[in-house]
């Protein structure tokens, strides 16, 4: 979901499409800085070759484009056609001419081994179900001296917005699942074990704070709309829905909330070169 596909989007297609214009406004918004941090931490070298796994509305593709000039390649997957249209206009308006666009499943991405000099996955990893087999699957892309980047939300993510809507929320719905994918991977400690149990030796795992302003309620239902919180959002019925809007609307003013925190986990690894130091 590089550059934001959704934060949990839904498990259909079809749900990644439809709703894909908000998915874009809320990545611009609230996590594009994961994608570019998550690049520029890469230090890509011209004319490399980039896997941009999930790429969603292509925040992190054309960076990685970029970074690697004219001369490199990038190829941005994604299971959203609409996704990777975003993703191929982006690069046409910024004169970005070096991205090619994959529709197809990140758990079976169909590359030979060792043919990506960086692989990057923003946002991504918590969708699978089996999180190390796709790990060890994107490992297997990068070429010795090649690098992984994976990039997931630490603990206290939408904080303190997100606990006052789960608390409006439950005052309508308390029989409400309240829980989300990027959730899984909030730690960086789990990161970290999770890449070494995919079989990737020595990751570098950094947690960066960050707090992002917030004027007011307005700018909190673009995230609940352009993330997992939709699916909540899309459960509750007309009348349901306008009794949660108004209670959060008054809890969060109330509790004079002017920023979310957004911490980024930023793991990233480079493969040995066989018969070399790495």
């Amino acid at each position: 979901m590089s550059g934001g596909r959704g934060l949990e989007a839904g498990s259909h297609t079809r749900g990644y499409d439809s709703a894909s214009l908000e998915y874009r406004e809320a990545a611009q918004r609230y996590w594009k800085f994961l994608s570019l941090r998550t690049v520029e931490q890469l230090e890509l070298g011209a004319g490399g070759s980039v896997l941009d796994i999930a790429c969603g509305p292509g925040v992190s593709t054309a960076a990685a484009a970029a970074a690697v000039g004219p001369g490199g390649r990038v190829v941005a997957l994604d299971s959203s056609a609409e996704m990777l249209r975003m993703t191929l206009e982006r690069a046409v308006t910024l004169g970005i001419g070096n991205v090619e666009a994959v529709l197809g499943d990140m758990a079976h991405a169909d590359f030979p081994v060792a043919s990506f000099d960086a692989v990057i996955s923003v946002l991504g990893v918590f969708y699978v179900p089996d999180m190390p087999a796709l790990v060890s699957g994107l490992w297997q892309l990068v070429r010795p001296g090649g690098r992984l980047a994976i990039t997931t939300l630490g603990e206290g993510a939408f904080q303190p917005a997100f606990g006052i809507w789960k608390e409006a929320v439950r005052a309508e719905r308390p029989d409400a699942r309240l829980t989300f994918s990027w959730e899984r991977t909030d730690n960086p400690g789990y990161v970290r074990a999770l890449l070494r149990g995919a079989g990737v030796p020595s990751p570098e795992v950094r947690l960066e704070p960050r707090e992002l302003a917030i004027s007011g309620a307005e700018d909190w239902w673009l995230a609940v709309m352009g993330s997992g919180m939709r699916r909540i959002a899309l459960e509750l019925d007309d009348d349901t829905g306008d009794r949660v809007r108004a209670d959060f609307d008054r809890r969060l003013r109330e509790a004079r909330v002017r920023a979310i925190q957004m911490p980024g986990i930023y793991a990233t690894a480079k493969k040995p070169v066989l018969g070399g130091s790495g």
